[in-house]
């Protein structure tokens, strides 16, 4: 029949330039509707624009979960990224940077000015996490009277004990950032090394 229900796709991209990937990506998609397709493929990329459900594989079935549970189960990591304000030192930064974060920081980087770390991954610290950067950026209102003190959430962002208001709403620590989860390549690296580590791989 011309129009099947179910299509089998074994690498269907392999060869082809980054536009020719595209249109194949475009036309697959305008056909999924009421229809299953199974794809194997060795690009992330790939996985990621085109599956509701990934499974991955390692002689065996590592891991399977909407692109979203897998971020979730084994992403790692958000990644930031910021720009900092050129009145303040890159060490000034980066203690600010770790004190409102309370520790949870890791791979903190400075060059030239453009920063970036990474935060442990759990969608219940997400607010907080915004709220701690919106700090950083002297937009956020924290209501907190001096001495008090307070916490941002979950996931240990927090705001330093005993800081006012005015302190904490006064002070422009970067300019812009942005906040990414992981990648399905993050993922696929972390599940590989798990199944490594129990000898599945």
């Amino acid at each position: 029949p011309g129009n099947p229900r179910v299509l089998l796709l074994d690498e269907p991209s392999t060869g082809q330039d980054a536009g020719a990937k595209r249109i194949l990506w475009k036309a697959l998609q305008s056909i999924s509707a009421n229809r299953a397709i199974l794809l194997t493929t060795h690009s992330m990329e790939e996985a990621e624009a085109l599956a509701t459900n990934v499974a991955i594989m390692g002689t065996k079935m590592l891991a399977t979960g909407t692109l979203a549970s897998l971020q979730e189960s084994h992403g790692g990591a958000y990644s930031v990224r910021a720009v900092r304000v050129p009145e303040l030192s890159a060490a000034e930064v980066e203690g600010i940077v770790k004190e409102k974060f309370e520790g949870m920081v890791k791979g903190y980087m400075d060059a030239h000015g453009q920063v970036r770390w990474q935060l442990p991954h759990d969608k219940r610290a997400l607010g907080s996490i915004m709220q701690v950067m919106e700090e950083l950026m002297g937009d956020a209102i924290v209501e907190e009277e001096e001495g008090q003190g307070g916490s941002a959430g979950a996931g240990g962002a927090a705001a330093a004990a005993g800081a006012s208001s005015a302190a904490v709403t006064s002070r422009k620590v970067i300019q812009a950032y942005t906040v990414t989860g992981p990648t399905l390549e993050e993922v696929f690296m972390n599940v590989a090394r798990e199944a490594g580590q129990a000898g599945g791989v």
